[in-house]
């Protein structure tokens, strides 16, 4: 998460969503339009990051001859997630979110 807002990671991201939603029940299409464009651009960058760490991952696998699970793309260790799920969904697309 450190690639979003100049390093500060998830925090400014759930304050900028709970400061306008006042929950963390809420849809996408709900939040403001420059709401939406900000959390949009900066889970772009994680997007775009994870991206790149997981196909060197992939690429390192298939050099070593590995075998990598295929049913998972990515995973981090954030609880704050759990407030930005319709923003994950936006970006990700389907997702599984597991909260231990």
């Amino acid at each position: 998460g450190k690639v979003m807002f100049h390093e500060d990671g998830w925090p400014p991201l759930a304050n900028m969503i709970l400061n306008s939603t006042h929950s963390a029940n809420y849809e996408f299409d709900s939040l403001p339009p420059e709401i939406q464009s900000a959390a949009l651009e900066e889970l772009g960058k994680l997007k775009k990051n994870m991206d790149r760490r997981y196909n060197k991952l992939i690429d390192r696998a298939k050099d070593q001859h590995m075998k990598l699970a295929t049913s998972v793309s990515y995973g981090f260790k954030a609880p704050v997630t759990m407030l930005l799920l319709p923003l994950l969904r936006q970006v990700y697309g389907p997702i599984k979110y597991l909260h231990v």
